[in-house]
């Protein structure tokens, strides 16, 4: 049973964004999914790594069709990513700490977060990158 479920609310438009933000949820379902069933504190090192790997991979793509397409938002969206890399990093300290209640708290940061980010502040590139022929 996933935590976060992707649908069509959470499209931005863009298909290659689209589907990394696929992945996203998949690899937050995976921390989940390790949780139920009590393997959360083994587990979370490894999901985070990967996690935080696609993030930074999935930032990458944004911010070259940023560059590329001219968006005029490009530098605040931009300091949201290096937000974000900033307090996983802080989570991942703690959930090193091999506290269970650090990774709930990680769970709930990244779900809160992804969640957000995309429904908020992604949606707002589609229309730009779809007038630019990004699509």
């Amino acid at each position: 049973m996933p935590i976060v479920v992707w649908n069509d609310s959470y499209s931005v438009s863009v298909s290659q964004c689209d589907e990394q933000h696929k992945k996203l949820f998949a690899i937050l379902n995976e921390l989940f999914d390790a949780m139920r069933v009590g393997k959360g504190r083994e587990a979370a090192g490894a999901i985070l790594e990967k996690l935080v790997g696609y993030a930074q991979t999935h930032f990458r793509t944004e911010e070259e069709l940023f560059r590329r397409t001219k968006y005029p938002d490009k530098a605040a969206h931009e300091a949201q990513h290096r937000k974000f890399e900033e307090q996983v990093g802080k989570l991942k300290q703690a959930t090193d700490l091999n506290n269970s209640a650090n990774t709930i708290a990680l769970m709930e940061f990244l779900k809160n977060w992804l969640a957000d980010h995309i429904q908020k502040v992604d949606r707002q590139y589609g229309p730009h990158l779809n007038a630019k022929g990004v699509y």
